[in-house]
């Protein structure tokens, strides 16, 4: 279980140590005494885990202090991979809860989960919201599969609400989105999210052959098409926030 990574950072080798040991963000965190959300910010990187939070996970699951700070040595000290794997079954234990009447076995998510950062803003699907500073107010934990079957990193992505009519039929007033931050040009007609002055808008964005963007709603007969000209996407004016990759909806 040696591992000798250079590139990754501590943040990257504590979510490697947790997924290890099956733990989700929130079971991770409880363990722990910190909050989830501070965990997520560790794990991509947004904050430096403190000496205290590495003290912890040293004490609490047996992982090598160096190997966090500096990637050097490994994961668990001094283990052969048949130790390794009787501490991984330790916690699996640990996890462990009573079966049902239906005796159906739990399901552990924490290999498979990621949480995305949801932002403090609204993603108007309507005339438009004005945009706020990216403040994360909390997460979504999405299945890992997920992002796998787009193809897609989930540490580019990110969470915010819908406000508004101009989408319903795809989406409702209060539905959370999720929009892939890594894609800041239109590569395909699809759902994106945009900034068009001070405004953010969710909505389809098609590229018409002379460059222009057309800007088109789900709810048509309120909400009419415009069209952004190609000069305008020269200026910081109008940005591509990303594309839509998914959404979280409310059911009625």
């Amino acid at each position: 279980m040696d591992v000798k990574s250079t590139s990754e950072m501590p943040g990257d080798r504590i979510r490697r140590a947790r997924r290890f040991l099956k733990l989700s963000q929130q079971r991770f965190a409880d363990e722990l005494g910190i909050s989830r959300s501070y965990v997520g910010d560790v794990e991509n990187g947004r904050i430096k885990p403190s000496d205290n939070l590495i003290g912890l996970i040293t004490s609490k699951f047996n992982v090598d202090i160096e190997w966090i700070t500096s990637g050097r040595g490994e994961m668990v000290p001094d283990s052969t991979p048949e130790q390794a794997d009787a501490l991984l079954k330790l916690h699996e234990q640990k996890l462990a809860v009573s079966k049902g009447a239906s005796g159906a076995e739990p399901k552990i998510l924490g290999e498979w989960s990621f949480d995305v950062p949801i932002f403090d803003i609204e993603l108007s699907a309507g005339h438009g919201s004005a945009v706020e500073d990216e403040v994360i107010v909390d997460y979504l934990s999405m299945p890992q599969r997920f992002f796998d079957r787009r193809a897609v990193d989930p540490a580019s992505c990110g969470a915010a609400i819908v406000r508004g009519t101009s989408m319903e039929r795809l989406l409702r007033d209060g539905d959370y989105v999720v929009f892939d931050r890594s894609i800041r040009k239109i590569v395909s007609d699809a759902c994106y999210v945009i900034r068009v002055f001070d405004d953010l808008l969710i909505k389809y964005v098609r590229k018409l052959p002379d460059g222009d963007l057309e800007i088109t709603a789900e709810n048509t007969p309120a909400f009419r098409p415009f069209t952004i000209r190609a000069v305008d996407l020269e200026g910081p004016q109008i940005q591509i926030i990303g594309r839509v990759i998914g959404a979280i909806v409310n059911w009625p």
